[in-house]
């Protein structure tokens, strides 16, 4: 037609594989093109016509055919819906336009970073710094689209790194590209502004600009001044790792001891920033003072340990370096115990009025600090001088800060050394029996301590031990004649009711082969049996009931001991602080006869009473306080049906 279109471009266009294949087979020309220079196959890609294009480019279609803007196939293949075709065209050879323009443009190459064509280029006489008609050379284009490799090329082959595009280097293309203003900066790369203010010696050391530096020097600058900052050249230059800047300096006698305004000297900044051994090995060689304090009161050595420069720190360790701590240890028998001075702990021990016990600031002691530190030595020595193997620093005994390592462990268990909660089990002998320490239960039986001992609630040794399942603390107890059916506090609860609650069947083995009531009343009239098969435990049940237990309404009056109550429709559980889950059975509806909500409790406690119509969302209604040990409620809103009430004890 009138634009040049043939049948195979209108074809290929929309897709149609059989009319493009039977056109090719009756002679149509694949490379023919339109009055804008575009083949069939520039229109099968543009249109995401990916089975056409693979067949066009089996019948010879010119894969880099450029139409009259320069365009390939190729840079018609864009965005993520054209990727497979873009990989069809790459595998048969495709290019871009400026990858074209590669082989005879060395702009065109260095932007697409073909380097076997910048090399091409350059054998054959192109200027590597001749600027194109926009003024940028071929470094800066290759900067500016991240081309690592022809940058390197570039520069090896002699590009100017610091040549300017309207006020602008490579360097300042090259953004927050790390790894391209590394590249450029090696080779002497600097912003327009630090060319600008090239002329001051502490811009020339920073950018290891050791000519630059020298004539600065001859020109009268003083080696030790300051820059605004509180910078020295050397300091600038070991900040930078700039060896060969530093070598010019003291060689005009920059004064290696100066400190920066944070505190640093030459050679903190090594130590800090670069870890350049040949640097610090030039300042050392220069009298740099091996131990100075920074601001932060830290030593060089300081840094190249929590930098983790290996080398670097054992050539500072090698000339006398020492971390701040060690240094302070001389003075401190806290920093002597955390870095493992023995020489300097024995002597501060060893001194009039030393206290091996003494805390610091934080609360720790000497000991607690060898621990932490693994200084095994130190804590021998500690606790051969008397150190309190068991201080407590927050709660925390030495035996707690050893975590995994078994060798300062067993020192300490040797003297005796126990966890916090192993300590606690020794003073306490309840606390011993509800976190299970059986051997400490021993102990206090040993010397003396009552087995029936209550807390101020009311629970002794056994309740705890059969609440938590603790079968050998049970065992200890029944060997040592505890009250096996003493009841718990109100709630007038046995051990063997515990043992009932959680399906502990081995306890309530031990309880029963010693005496234990099978058919003990709790103050809600409630069997061992009861709780076991209310709370599902099968097993223990069933022992129950194969030693003669029975719920309380199978009972007949003389076989029920205890405080028998009168059935209430409403239990709190202990444990819980609520309800037992009987929520379902207290559907109440206001209006009707009876006395409401009947909380049986204590004396004195408070309650919150909530209210929830699907047992999700809980909504306080009331506090009421218990005087007389039994409360009658009833709801005070107006008259809502279907509501289901809970209990909690706030007091």
């Amino acid at each position: 037609n009138k634009n040049g279109h043939t049948a195979l471009h209108f074809a290929a266009s929309a897709g149609q594989v059989d009319a493009v294949a039977a056109l090719i087979d009756a002679k149509a020309d694949p490379a023919l093109a339109d009055k804008a220079k575009r083949t069939a196959l520039h229109y099968a890609v543009s249109n995401k016509r990916q089975a056409t294009a693979t067949l066009l480019l089996e019948k010879g279609a010119p894969v880099n055919a450029e139409d009259k803007n320069g365009k390939t196939p190729l840079d018609y293949a864009t965005g993520k819906s054209r990727a497979a075709i873009a990989e069809l065209l790459l595998s048969k050879g495709g290019k871009t336009k400026r990858e074209l323009a590669a082989a005879e443009n060395i702009f065109a190459a260095a932007e697409v970073g073909d380097v076997e064509a910048i090399k091409k280029l350059l054998e054959a006489g192109t200027d590597v710094n001749a600027p194109n008609k926009n003024g940028y050379t071929p470094l800066h284009l290759a900067v500016r689209n991240g081309q690592a490799e022809a940058v390197a090329l570039l520069l090896e082959k002699g590009a100017k790194v610091n040549a300017q595009r309207r006020g602008k280097t490579a360097l300042d293309f090259a953004g927050k590209n790390e790894a391209l203003a590394k590249l450029l900066r090696d080779k002497g790369g600097l912003t327009a502004k630090e060319i600008k203010d090239a002329g001051s010696i502490f811009t020339a050391a920073s950018n290891g600009l050791a000519d630059a530096v020298k004539k600065h020097l001859a020109a009268g600058a003083d080696v030790n001044a300051k820059n605004k900052s509180g910078y020295t050249a050397l300091h600038l230059a070991a900040k930078r790792g700039h060896d060969a800047v530093a070598a010019v300096l003291l060689e005009a006698k920059a004064d290696v001891a100066l400190a920066s305004r944070s505190g640093k000297t030459a050679l903190h900044y090594v130590a800090d920033y670069n870890g350049d051994l040949d640097l610090a090995k030039r300042l050392i060689a220069a009298k740099a003072p091996i131990n100075v304090r920074d601001g932060s009161k830290k030593t060089p050595l300081n840094y190249a340990l929590s930098r983790k420069r290996t080398e670097l720190a054992e050539l500072l360790r090698s000339n006398g370096a020492k971390t701040a701590k060690e240094l302070n240890a001389a003075g401190s028998i806290f920093a002597a115990a955390e870095v493992g001075d023995l020489e300097a702990l024995a002597k501060l021990l060893a001194a009039e009025g030393a206290d091996v016990n003494a805390t610091n600031k934080s609360g720790y002691t000497a000991l607690h600090l060898a621990v932490r530190k693994g200084q095994k030595d130190a804590l021998a020595l500690l606790l051969e001088k008397g150190a309190n193997v068991n201080a407590q620093r927050r709660g925390q005994t030495p035996l707690d800060f050893a975590g995994k390592n078994e060798d300062i462990a067993a020192l300490l268990r040797a003297k005796g050394g126990l966890t916090r909660l192993e300590l606690r089990a020794e003073q306490d002998i309840l606390y011993a029996a509800a976190n299970g320490y059986a051997d400490a239960i021993v102990r206090h039986i040993e010397n003396g301590s009552d087995v029936n001992k209550t807390n101020r609630r009311g629970y002794s040794a056994l309740h705890f031990a059969a609440n938590s399942g603790y079968v050998e603390v049970v065992r200890v107890l029944v060997a040592n004649k505890v009250e096996v059916n003493a009841a718990a506090n109100k709630y007038g609860k046995t051990g063997l009711h515990y043992a009932a609650r959680h399906g502990r069947k081995e306890i309530a083995t031990l309880l029963l082969e010693n005496g234990a009531n099978v058919n003990a009343l709790d103050r809600s009239g409630r069997t061992p049996v009861d709780i076991a098969e209310h709370y599902r435990r099968s097993d223990t049940a069933a022992l129950l009931r194969e030693s003669g237990g029975k719920r309380a309404s199978e009972l007949k009056p003389e076989e029920g001991e205890g405080d028998k109550a009168d059935p209430q429709p409403l239990m709190i559980d202990d444990e819980l602080g609520q309800l037992t889950g009987e929520e379902v059975n207290l559907t109440m509806t206001l209006g009707q006869s009876g006395p409401g909500l009947v909380i049986d409790g204590w004396p004195g406690e408070r309650y919150l009473i909530e209210s929830s119509s699907d047992f999700v969302n809980w909504i306080g209604v009331e506090e009421v306080d218990n005087e007389s040990g039994s409360v009658n409620w009833i709801d005070p809103r107006e008259e809502m049906a279907s509501q289901f009430y809970r209990v909690l004890i706030l007091d």
